[in-house]
């Protein structure tokens, strides 16, 4: 006997002429902190670290892992939907997606291998420009930049030539078509509304069949293909509730098709692809299900774009609007003025404040633009040529190849000026970074998005401003001082930059504040790396009072992103709780900072502790620190060190006081006498604790014997773990699974032991490890398991 998932129909006999494509465009803004290059915590997407993380965990991974029920509610399929739909993913997107969810990653790279074989060829995925600017308000330059790191970025993951480009909001102009097809690229897509005519054999007419290719003709018998998306299906997908229903969304497409049909039709729908599963809950699954209905009960055959155009011919000509988009009704205006899009907010609420952040950034641009280009001649002959060629660096997001870059490019410069060109490229990247369309899009200024722009624009004016007497940021604010704020006490734009902007910025003194606080608990402090710097620790003393720890030491900072390198003295003392006292300072020698490291050792050591605070002022004073300087991240590192001396404290008190009344307590629970609030109170913390611990270790080491342990006291005490530990119990298993950790055999009394408990335990990562072991022709211990989390499971002879 062998096991088998569910069942296969066969494939009903296809029109021809009836081709089906879906595409999902899943992107996230860029979100890492402009000078560290990682995401810092965002509380508004807790339980999670960051959106980045939420979204993916529920639009980006369950759309690798989709699920096919049957009617019974049970799993009779799980499917890859990046393999049968259209799709592209931004490139900053896929650098987050690559180091954080590596699986994730893989899964979509092997979607593309496989709808190249599905669709003689051609595979699914497309390229998208690089870090989504609305394209017609860009320059020519940096739309040809935008564009080639988009392609290059692309070819270098799915190790193939992309035939077409995802626009922006498919914003778009001519210039912008043209340069598109300046670099091979053969089709894009975009909203119904953006058609100004079309043609065929006879005259122009208004508007356009979205059923069917267009050619926009660019001059010198050249053409880019368009393929205008139907706009109804695609509303109803985003808004109209089809993701509630695949069958409702599988006849919502087929009604689309001409009901008299004398040549092919493409039935083709685009939206945002966190539809699936992000903005609507399973919404992956109605996608699953929607393919597999077409697949097994429709005449018509899923395509992509590629595969339509490699098996008919373009009949029709069209003519695009220029500066439009498919979420703006006024063209463009969304992304420079109150046009009255917008995202909710207060009904009193106007977007006036895009204009003077656009006219900002454009003034930054141009200025950024000027002195990019007179400084990088003095290193390169072709500046915007060497520019477009920076992604090759770029592209290594964990650790950048530099050498081959400089090797390629600038064979004449030594090792020593490298760090002068970086930083030149480095303000043009983080020039076109700061128009990430996001910024302009929803209903305020104070917005992360916003927020998130502006903080490129601070890195990129640092980088200009540097080793030069030009000032760029007091001009720069003044025009962002003119916009304002919906909310009262956030003010104008020029004060969020102030309040949410400035103290973010990082020089390699901040560095290394932070990694002198690091240096306070760390075990091994000199192999310590902080964020995205290179560290080395000499002449390291620390010594320790009780609570108190006092630091000193010299370090060398090394930027891994411009390779800039600063010598400082770090102090810093710690009085307990939260209170951290330090500065750095690049002034001292050798022997004047051993002179000061005896001073400060000796008041440290005999407890002059207001004498010690008195002289790192007196020698750090310029840029002394405290927790309140620290990143957000760092400062919930140094709380949870600190607060982990507290809770051990209270976890030995916790544990005492249980085991001093355990048998009373049990006593009277088999008597059924009330137990005395206080003291139950105790025991539920004791256990909770003790679940946290267990499923700490079981996700590290797979061992499970505390965990089961845990489980079985809680379930002998009737108590319910709080709902916050579903969670840590879903990130647990998942850790478990990722690791090869998880044990099929004791994997049943787990899940009934967290079904008594109450504990709503997200088994995706289980269902999808099942499903696969099965399908390899495991049973045993996995068939019982898949019986328990509702995989359709039949007996079938080999």
């Amino acid at each position: 006997m062998r096991v088998a998932i569910g069942n296969k129909l066969i494939h009903m006999k296809k029109n021809p002429n009836k081709y089906i494509c879906i595409h999902g465009h899943f992107y996230q803004p860029p979100r890492e902190n402009a000078w560290l290059e990682q995401i810092e915590v965002q509380e508004s997407a807790a339980p999670f670290h960051d959106w980045n993380e939420r979204i993916s965990d529920e639009c980006y991974g369950p759309n690798a892992y989709a699920r096919i029920l049957n009617e019974e509610g049970k799993i009779m399929d799980i499917t890859n939907n990046y393999e049968r739909i259209s799709f592209n993913m931004g490139p900053t997107l896929l650098s987050w997606m690559e180091l954080e969810r590596p699986e994730t990653y893989r899964l979509i790279l092997q979607a593309d291998k496989n709808s190249r074989k599905k669709f003689d060829g051609h595979g699914s995925a497309i390229a998208q420009v690089y870090n989504h600017l609305i394209m017609p308000l860009a320059s020519k330059r940096d739309k040809e930049t935008q564009i080639k790191w988009g392609i290059y970025d692309f070819e270098q993951r799915f190790q193939r030539k992309s035939e077409g480009m995802w626009l922006a909001e498919t914003a778009v102009d001519l210039e912008t078509l043209k340069c598109l097809a300046d670099q091979g690229i053969e089709y894009t897509i975009l909203a119904p509304n953006q058609a100004r005519r079309f043609k065929g054999d006879g005259d122009w007419q208004n508007g356009i069949n979205p059923n069917f290719p267009y050619k926009v003709h660019l001059g010198d018998n050249r053409f880019i293909t368009i393929f205008f998306y139907n706009g109804h299906v695609s509303q109803k997908i985003a808004f109209g509730g089809l993701l509630n229903d695949g069958k409702l969304f599988a006849y919502n497409l087929l009604a689309g098709f001409s009901t008299t049909q004398y040549s092919p039709e493409l039935l083709h729908v685009a939206t945002d692809g966190e539809s699936y599963g992000h903005h609507h809950r399973q919404g992956e699954m109605a996608l699953a299900y929607c393919l597999y209905y077409l697949e097994e009960f429709s005449d018509a055959q899923l395509a992509n774009y590629g595969y339509f155009l490699s098996k008919n011919e373009v009949m029709y000509e069209a003519e695009i609007h220029d500066n439009s988009s498919w979420s703006c009704a006024h063209g463009i205006e969304r992304w420079k003025s109150n046009c009255g899009c917008h995202t909710g907010g207060e009904e009193s609420w106007s977007q006036e404040w895009r204009t003077p952040l656009r006219d900002g950034l454009n003034w930054l641009k141009f200025e950024l633009d000027k002195r990019y280009e007179d400084k990088m001649k003095e290193f390169h002959s072709d500046p915007w040529g060497i520019r477009n060629s920076f992604i090759e660096a770029v592209f290594q997001y964990e650790e950048r190849d530099y050498a081959s870059f400089f090797e390629k490019h600038f064979p004449h410069l030594s090792e020593k000026i490298w760090t002068n060109v970086i930083r030149l490229l480095e303000m043009q990247r983080n020039g076109m970074l700061m128009f990430t369309s996001c910024g302009w899009f929803f209903n305020d200024a104070s917005g992360i998005e916003t927020v998130q722009i502006l903080q490129y624009a601070n890195r990129a004016i640092q980088l200009a401003e540097r080793g030069d007497d030009l000032s760029l940021e007091e001009d720069f604010l003044e025009i962002l001082a003119e916009g304002k704020s919906n909310i009262e006490e956030h003010g104008t734009i020029k004060d969020i930059y102030l309040q949410a902007v400035s103290p973010k910025r990082m020089t390699l003194s901040k560095v290394g504040m932070h990694y002198a606080v690091n240096v306070l608990f760390a075990e091994n402090p000199k192999t310590l790396q902080v964020f995205n710097y290179n560290i080395q620790t000499s002449d390291l003393i620390r010594h320790r009072a009780g609570q108190q720890v006092f630091c000193i030491g010299r370090a060398v900072i090394n930027s891994k992103i411009t390779l800039s390198v600063k010598h400082l003295s770090f102090v810093v003392l710690y009085l307990g709780n939260h209170h951290i006292i330090g500065g750095t300072s690049d002034d001292y020698d050798k022997v004047n900072h051993e002179e000061i490291v005896d001073r400060l050792s000796s008041k440290f050591q005999n407890s002059y502790i207001t004498s010690t605070i008195h002289d790192i002022h007196q020698y750090f004073g310029n840029t002394h620190f405290s927790f309140f300087d620290l990143m957000k991240d760092e400062q919930t590192k140094v709380l949870k060190e600190v607060i982990a001396v507290n809770v051990k404290d209270a976890v030995n008190s916790i544990d005492r006081i249980a085991q001093q009344n355990y048998s009373l307590l049990n006593l009277m629970r088999r008597q059924q006498l009330v137990v005395p609030h206080i003291l139950w109170q105790n025991l539920v913390s004791k256990l909770e604790h003790d679940l946290r611990n267990a499923l700490t270790e079981w996700s590290e080491t797979g061992e499970d014997k505390a965990l089961f342990e845990t489980l079985e006291e809680l379930i002998k005490w009737d108590i319910f773990p709080s709902k916050n530990y579903d969670f840590k119990a879903a990130n647990a298993l998942r850790k478990v699974i990722s690791g090869g950790l998880f044990d099929s055999e004791k994997g049943v009394e787990l899940l009934e032991r967290f079904k008594k408990l109450k504990m709503e335990v997200e088994l995706i990562h289980l269902q999808n490890l099942v499903f696969t072991k099965l399908k390899d022709g495991e049973d045993g211990a996995w068939t019982s398991l898949g019986e328990k989390i509702s995989l359709e499971i039949q007996e079938v002879e080999v």
